[in-house]
């Protein structure tokens, strides 16, 4: 799945990044905690919503401390960013299939909605003046509307993960890329400070949040382990911990001495000096929580949720009546979305070479059992497959990558 829009292509079309301080989050985690760099131990505080009415409808927006709901895209159903304006008296909402929705002061400077797009849009970055941003897309396309340059994308080049985020430079006239294995790529004057590519990870990193500087960065980890590169401060971690749900990303406060993760079921996790306004963990049933944005000077964030991926329906597995197609390298993954024939990632799918495995094919994995050829990949090439698991700890049950039989139905 890729998309490269060189500059002058598509006019003002590219992808999204979190702006330095308005970083869009995907939200989430168990009971809300409040840690302090260093602390020996969690103090639990009272989550406080500030109007809100927490329900499982998508595309709602939940505002804590100061910051205020001005608007939901409640008939969205696939929203997967935020960010908010300059004034912080508006924002926008993303979608997956790239429509760009704005509310209060925030204006409308055009979107992806209803263009074909490789792979889905998961992030949104506003510029400096307000009067653009950029959409990101998982295969690292960038689109660009208003004000916003483009500096380069990864759209077209083969990736050894996909595009789980990024974020802008202070100056905006640049921005970085990061993927799930951890690999960081800089366009314009986003420099590079390290990356957690080529080292072996106990989860994979789903998000990036640069210093106020510009000088350096954060990545976080599904597991909520912190890598921090450049003049990144590490504060702390939820790495050691059990946790409710995985985190799904992360922001960062005023002063850059303190941050927040956060996880789908709405819990913020704050450090150093990021202060804790309230989480949607305790406050009853509610659609996944896919994004966060802070106010700048961090009294007080918005969340948005998004699509509950639906339980795939049973499909009926063919008679096995099986061929051998020998040994396959199997390896695991856990991210969200789509496959690349549109489906929801579920355990009835795999992830193939499709000029190997036909897209629509069922074969049978030792040890996994049959799954349907799906879905496919940059480093999917030859005899390898990639699984999909519900949980981190399912994939390491699986034990990560394995060299396992695999036959196919007739």
């Amino acid at each position: 799945m890729s998309s490269t829009t060189p500059a002058g292509t598509v006019p003002n079309g590219r992808r999204r990044m979190s702006r330095t301080l308005r970083r869009l989050v995907g939200v989430a985690l168990a009971p809300a905690l409040a840690l302090g760099a260093g602390a020996a131990s969690i103090s639990v505080s009272a989550a406080t919503v500030d109007a809100v009415s927490v329900d499982t409808v998508p595309g709602r927006v939940y505002a804590f401390g100061e910051a205020r709901n001005r608007g939901e895209a409640a008939h969205v159903a696939d929203i997967t960013g935020i960010d908010t304006s300059i004034s912080e008296q508006g924002y926008w909402l993303v979608g997956g299939d790239g429509g760009v929705f704005a509310y209060g002061d925030a204006q409308f400077h055009g979107s992806m909605g209803g263009q074909p797009l490789n792979s889905p849009v998961v992030d949104i970055s506003a510029t400096s003046s307000g009067h653009g941003y950029w959409l990101l897309a998982a295969d690292g396309g960038i689109f660009s509307f208003g004000d916003a340059d483009f500096f380069g994308s990864m759209g077209g080049t083969a990736l050894n993960g996909e595009i789980v985020g990024g974020s802008v430079t202070p100056s905006g006239d640049g921005y970085w890329l990061v993927a799930a294995d951890g690999g960081i790529f800089s366009f314009g004057d986003a420099d590079f400070f390290g990356s957690m590519g080529g080292t072996t990870m106990n989860a994979p990193i789903v998000d990036l949040t640069p210093t106020p500087s510009g000088q350096g960065y954060w990545l976080v980890a599904a597991d909520g382990g912190i890598f921090a590169f450049g003049d990144a401060q590490y504060l702390g971690s939820m790495a050691s911990r059990t946790l409710a749900s995985e985190i799904v990303s992360m922001d960062v406060s005023e002063t850059g001495r303190g941050y927040w993760l956060v996880a789908a079921d709405g819990g913020i996790f704050a450090f150093g000096d990021a202060t804790f306004h309230g989480s949607l963990a305790d406050q009853g049933e509610h659609a996944p929580v896919v994004a966060m944005a802070a106010t700048s000077d961090a009294d007080g964030y918005l969340m948005a949720t998004g699509l509950e991926p639906p339980e795939p329906e049973p499909e009926p597995v063919p008679e096995p009546v099986l061929t051998s197609l020998g040994s396959y390298v199997v390896t695991c993954y856990i991210l969200q979305g789509r496959t690349s024939t549109g489906e929801w990632v579920s355990e009835s799918g795999v992830a193939v070479d499709p000029r190997v495995i036909p897209y629509g094919t069922w074969i049978y994995i030792q040890d996994v059992g049959w799954r349907k050829a799906n879905d496919t990949g940059g480093l999917i090439k030859g005899n390898r497959l990639d699984i999909w698991l519900p949980t981190y700890a399912d994939c390491m049950a699986f034990g990560g990558k394995r060299t396992l039989e695999v036959w196919v139905g007739a």
